[in-house]
């Protein structure tokens, strides 16, 4: 299709997927010599020429044309004012609940901060998406922490091996609550609507046989990466107050955990974490979901990031997979 119908249409044929892919192209060859770039725009969220050029990248890698990927590739990363940031910037933004889940400032939390990512100081974000405002006109409510991370909370699938609930979801004007033990405004309140595969969580992280922890990404000592076992029972009438999770009874070897798709697995942290200025404003609120309205959900679209792995395909398919893309 082409152009807009004027009259109803019942010829209808199948377009070859390869005729699509050409035609998109010649579509993105266009945008990339008339886009403005970023610099020369007023308002960020628009398109521009560095994104109308990482999917050129894709749309050459679609269609076989390996080395006008990595020329497009090579443009984007020396040649257009992006590069990947290698300190912290910006805004420090910890969690609501420091005392329970520290954050130690790094790059690779900055660099997910909604606060961060359309600033001018980001030199890695091609194209974002705004998603900040007081109104549900101004902004999509942006749930992250509520879909993404486990559900810890359940009372029926986590318990203590003393048969309580291994976390509850304590306000702060209820008389159980514990500063140090606050894991509903430091992580949200999860309910695992979706979670990452196993690839994702494990087997990606194992390098010669070893958990690579210290890539920041993958890093819980600093706060990015989330393990179940670094959170803490907090019932205060559970013998078990202030211990370390278990999956299953020291003693007996009894799970305690019954749903291990939903509640027992790790997260990004850093990628998932946004500020919900709706409950942080109210004492009695037991769920931190994500961003609500008054929040800022600052999203990328493109990073620089994501140009290296199109070039090393590119290069792969090339029949250089031997070398690496200088950062």
């Amino acid at each position: 299709m082409t152009k807009i119908l004027e009259v109803p249409k019942q010829n209808y044929r199948s377009t070859k997927r390869e005729a699509i892919l050409q035609m998109i192209t010649k579509d993105m060859e266009f945008a990339v010599q008339w886009v403005p770039e970023q610099k020369d725009m007023i308002y960020k969220g628009m398109v521009n020429k560095g994104a109308c050029r990482m999917l050129l990248i894709k749309c050459y890698l679609a269609t076989g044309q390996f080395q006008k990927a990595k020329d497009q590739a090579d443009i984007l990363i020396n040649q257009s004012g992006y590069e990947l940031m290698k300190n912290t910037f910006g805004t420090f933004v910890n969690t609501y609940s420091p005392q329970t889940w520290q954050v130690t400032r790094n790059v690779i939390w900055d660099l997910h901060r909604p606060e961060n990512k359309l600033i001018a100081a980001n030199r890695e974000v091609i194209m974002g998406m705004p998603n900040r405002g007081a109104t549900a006109e101004s902004m999509i409510e942006f749930l992250t922490l509520r879909i993404f991370g486990p559900s810890y909370t359940s009372g029926s699938d986590l318990k203590t091996p003393d048969g309580k609930q291994a976390v509850q979801n304590y306000a702060r004007n209820n008389g159980s609550y514990r500063q140090n033990y606050d894991y509903i405004r430091a992580i949200g309140r999860g309910i695992a609507t979706w979670r990452l595969t196993s690839f994702a969580t494990n087997e990606m992280w194992n390098v010669n046989g070893q958990s690579d922890l210290g890539d920041l990404r993958h890093n819980s000592t600093v706060g990015n990466w989330g393990r179940m076992d670094s959170i803490k029972y907090n019932d205060p009438t559970s013998t078990w107050f202030g211990k370390n999770l278990l999956f299953r009874h020291p003693t007996t070897g009894a799970l305690l955990c019954t749903d291990s798709l939903r509640v027992w697995f790790d997260w990004p942290h850093y990628k998932i974490y946004l500020q919900d200025v709706v409950a942080e404003a109210n004492q009695g609120a037991n769920q931190f979901n994500g961003a609500t309205n008054g929040s800022n959900a600052d999203w990328y679209l493109y990073r620089l990031a994501e140009t290296y792995l199109l070039r090393a395909e590119a290069k792969y398919y090339l029949g250089d997979a031997g070398s690496r893309s200088r950062c």
